[in-house]
């Protein structure tokens, strides 16, 4: 062959290749032209963010639920006893006890320049950056030291719910879905029940709501990579995997980080498919890229915390006995009715119904024990329009599956991420991969947490849902199978809550099922008449009359749009409380008299009890010491030094199982100090104990006269045998001379410094 005949056979073969590319990109999913600007949609969301938070956002009130502070000593003392209208929820406490304070100090910090290393204000001092959850590299948080604490919680959320939505709609445009169903897929996500939930601990939606935008800069990447234009996408991905593990919450990062990884494979298979390996390799060299620069901006929070987890009381190794107690915290099969009905086992936003949810507890004799479960860790409802949506685009996808197009794999995708994050938040051998495969998982809090992606999933197919109805019409054959399986699901799940309330359920008060459905009063309302609606809006799909003309139209899609927003806003609204600015650890007398004597010494609160069902009796329960800026023995974190705690444990009495534990039952990430009158008591550097006439247990009441003891206050009373935070001791071998005691020049955050003169050489004891 001549020279000429070669170039030409070349050119020829190049222009074939590139022609294949562009079919290819062509096939790829687009959106289709907007009709929005596109500040609409951000701006949108944001109105709905206002109106759903509008209890602060409108009013004085703060975005905390302080007035369940009301039932503890010393506060309730200035806010004349317990509010009534707080409702016990353990998990809702962390808002106020676990993340304010943490948040507040975070504040402080930042304000005067300090990036904070070290918590000298519980646990006798602890790692603060290293502790996951203090999110200290995130950058929103920089808010705290802008504006007041108690104010930034409800800007926060606000922000964080219109990013949630407005990633979801910019996904689902991405995918090539209409404006109104992105819209729908944004609200459905950020108001399911699961982020509505976990909305006053800020680091699930500070982590979750990222997830869309990876998957869209995922997908943007796999589009350009036939004909690389721009880096932007690789900047995307490794920003929203750097915000995600910024964010402070591992386990929901895990989560968020497998499903990504699960659609880069499905982008790389369709890359592989259309384009070839070249592209495909290419493909997975620029996401390993992305991810890696991601993974290495969120390092300097990351190594801290992998090095204190090491030596931290959740590590223990896996076992068959940790894995069954592991497992035995996700979400019963009888909660599926929750699909439907969001509050069949009650809810923590009113007392007429309060959540009793529970789960079975194996115990050691063999018996079971039922134990109230928690709303949050079970939150499954989505809508129950989406829902429909969700079954009916699912089911007519894997009926057309003969016309394969990217749209209905993408669509089977997210229908088989949400049954798998379904199976997951079960009891499944799916999770003792993960808990016997991946170290530190199975110290991870309950597997039911899984019900993130099946929110985010669902959200994506209810926007298909709603695109598929607006594009294309459904055969009849397809609503009658849709139709079928929707009640199907609705009566299986009844079916398996009235099974679950059948059993004996030793340790708690179980209505019987007829109980149960009386108490939902305006619950069978929202459903039936969502259901029904939704049923009937799809129906005009059906005919070839100006009824299936009008089904295509804008005013048709809102409809879906109005009722979704209608019964999750009914369902949501009102499920965090707010709080007057006065009730967020206000100062009392007593807290006035502890900071006047305790100087650079500690405090011992006394307590030995806590509960899942009640408020517990407890007196200035660990944590708050951080806002008055005193130092505390006990503590409460997801990360604590097992030494610490080995330590804290001298100084347990035996808890109503028998057992000597300084963590109650109820809780293992939280530390008491129960014996004032321990031998041990010098070595803690605490000067006073902290006591409450109602909450004390006589056998640990410490001897002495109180200083101050206030009804409804707190007693304080200074410790027998305490000896001092910081001490001079004389080498061995050399008799103690007189010396100086040391003088304290900087008392600190992350530094120290003290002066002390000595005659002989000796050892500076620093109780920390």
């Amino acid at each position: 062959m001549s020279r000429n005949s070669k170039s030409l056979h070349q050119t020829d073969s190049t222009r074939q290749t590139y022609l294949q590319a562009s079919d290819a990109r062509k096939r790829l999913p687009h959106s289709d032209s907007s009709c929005l600007p596109g500040w609409i949609p951000p701006v949108l969301f944001l109105i709905l963010a206002v109106v759903f938070l509008w209890k602060s956002t409108f009013t004085s009130n703060v975005f905390l639920p302080a007035g369940m502070l009301s039932h503890f000593a010393p506060w309730r003392s200035i806010t004349g006893g317990a509010d009534s209208t707080s409702i016990w929820n353990p998990l809702r406490w962390d808002g106020i006890i676990y993340f304010y304070p943490a948040r507040y100090f975070l504040g402080q910090q930042l304000r005067h320049g300090i990036v904070p290393l070290w918590n000298p204000y519980q646990l006798c001092g602890a790692p603060f950056l290293a502790n996951i959850q203090s999110a200290v590299f995130y950058p929103p948080n920089i808010l705290f030291a802008l504006i007041p604490a108690m104010k930034a919680f409800g800007a926060l959320a606000l922000c964080h719910l219109t990013l949630c939505g407005w990633f979801c709609y910019l996904l689902m445009r991405r995918l090539g879905c209409k404006e109104i169903p992105a819209i729908l897929s944004g609200i459905v996500y950020t108001y399911s029940s699961w982020q509505v939930s976990w909305l006053q601990l800020p680091t699930f939606l500070a982590a979750s709501c990222w997830f869309p935008l990876l998957f869209h800069e995922l997908h943007r990447i796999s589009a350009q990579n036939i004909r690389p234009r721009t880096l932007s996408p690789i900047v995307g991905i490794a920003l929203s995997i750097a915000m995600i593990l910024l964010a402070g919450h591992l386990q929901i990062a895990f989560y968020g980080m497998l499903a990504a990884f699960l659609w880069s494979v499905r982008l790389l298979l369709s890359s592989y498919r259309e384009t070839g390996v070249k592209n495909a390799l290419r493909l997975m060299i620029s996401i390993a890229t992305a991810s890696i620069i991601g993974l290495m901006l969120s390092m300097p929070q990351l190594i801290p915390a992998m090095e204190l987890s090491r030596s931290s009381h959740r590590q223990t190794q896996p076992s068959e006995e940790g894995y069954r107690s592991y497992m035995e915290y996700g979400l019963p099969l009888g909660n599926l009715v929750t699909m439907a009905l969001p509050n069949f086992y009650g809810s923590d936003s009113t007392s007429d119904n309060p959540y009793w949810g529970f789960y079975e507890k194996s115990l050691p004799d063999g018996n079971t024990i039922s134990i109230r479960h928690n709303y949050a860790e079970t939150a499954l409802f989505v809508g129950v329009v989406p829902l429909i949506l969700v079954i009916t685009v699912f089911l007519s996808t894997l009926l057309q599956w003969k016309a394969i197009s990217s749209t209905k794999f993408n669509i089977v995708f997210f229908g088989l991420l949400a049954m798998l994050s379904l199976m997951m938040a079960m009891n499944t051998p799916l999770d003792r991969i993960f808990y016997f495969g991946i170290p530190g998982f199975g110290q991870s809090g309950s597997p039911a947490r899984c019900l993130v992606l099946w929110a985010f999933t669902c959200a994506v197919l209810s926007g298909f849902g709603l695109d598929r109805l607006l594009k294309n019409p459904l055969s009849k054959r397809e609503f009658l199978i849709s139709a079928a399986v929707v009640l199907i699901v609705i009566a299986a799940g009844l079916s398996l809550a009235s099974t679950s309330l059948s059993h004996p359920a030793p340790g708690m008060q179980i209505p019987v099922l007829g109980q149960a459905i009386s108490r939902l009063s305006i619950g069978w309302a929202v459903f039936a008449v969502s259901a029904l609606c939704g049923l009937v809006l799809i129906i005009p799909t059906l005919t070839k009359s100006a009824l299936a003309a009008a089904s295509k139209t804008s005013f048709y899609a809102l409809a879906f749009l109005i009722l979704a927003v209608g019964e999750l806003f009914i369902t949501g609204l009102d499920y965090n409380p707010v709080s007057k600015p006065e009730q967020v650890f206000p100062e009392t007398a007593g807290i006035k008299s502890l900071k006047s004597v305790l100087a650079h010494e500690r405090m011992f609160p006394v307590n030995q009890r806590w509960s899942l069902y009640n408020f517990p009796p407890a007196v200035f329960p660990p944590n708050a010491a951080m806002v008055y800026g005193l130092r505390d023995v006990q503590g409460y974190d997801s990360l604590l030094s097992a030494q610490f705690k080995n330590f804290a444990t001298k100084f347990a009495r035996p808890n109503r199982q028998g057992a000597v534990d300084a963590s109650p039952p109820e809780i293992g990430n939280m530390v008491f100090f129960q014996d004032p009158k321990s031998p041990h008591i010098g070595e803690t550097g605490a000067a006073f104990a902290i006591t409450s006439s109602a909450d004390i247990d006589p056998a640990a009441v410490p001897a002495g006269a109180s200083i101050f003891d206030a009804d409804g206050d707190i007693a304080i009373t200074p410790l027998s045998g305490r000896g001092s935070r910081t001490s001079l001791w004389p080498l061995d071998g050399i008799e103690a001379d007189a010396y100086l005691p040391p003088v304290w020049v900087d008392d600190g955050i992350d530094k120290i410094d003290m002066r002390s003169d000595t005659s002989n050489p000796a050892v500076l004891r620093l109780a920390d």
